[in-house]
């Protein structure tokens, strides 16, 4: 089971724990929807990656996965943003393995799985077994 969890815009973050041993931690609370939106593209300029639309429940979210490309962006190094642009495309290669498609924009209307603490979005996962 592959869990996607949220970037923030400049910096890479780790969430906290959302499985444990397979299921889903108390602390979290889960919605079934599917992916209303997905685009691959640079954004204001300097942001390349990921923009995803979530539909769930009579509502809506959307996150942005995205490494900044500025060159004065305060990464440690080079090989930093460079590792995080990796990781990027990793989890875009592996999002496109779980939805068995090859294009990402065949990844709209694939059935997802959106947690949430409170009211903020922790990640969310395509759901496999429905494919």
């Amino acid at each position: 089971m592959k869990e996607y969890k949220w970037f923030k815009r400049f910096y890479r973050v780790k969430p906290k724990q959302i499985w444990i041993n397979d299921k889903l931690s108390s602390d979290f609370e889960s919605e079934l929807g599917h992916i209303d939106f997905i685009e691959f593209r640079l954004m204001r300029g300097v942001f390349l990656g990921l923009k995803i639309g979530f539909k769930f429940g009579g509502c809506g979210v959307f996150t942005d996965f995205v490494i900044n490309m500025y060159e004065d962006c305060k990464y440690k190094s080079i090989e930093e943003r460079n590792a995080i642009g990796y990781e990027l495309l990793q989890m875009t290669k592996d999002l496109l393995d779980d939805a068995k498609v090859e294009c990402v924009s065949e990844l709209k209307n694939k059935p997802v799985e959106v947690y949430s603490k409170g009211l903020i979005n922790q990640g969310f996962r395509i759901l496999t077994e429905v494919l």
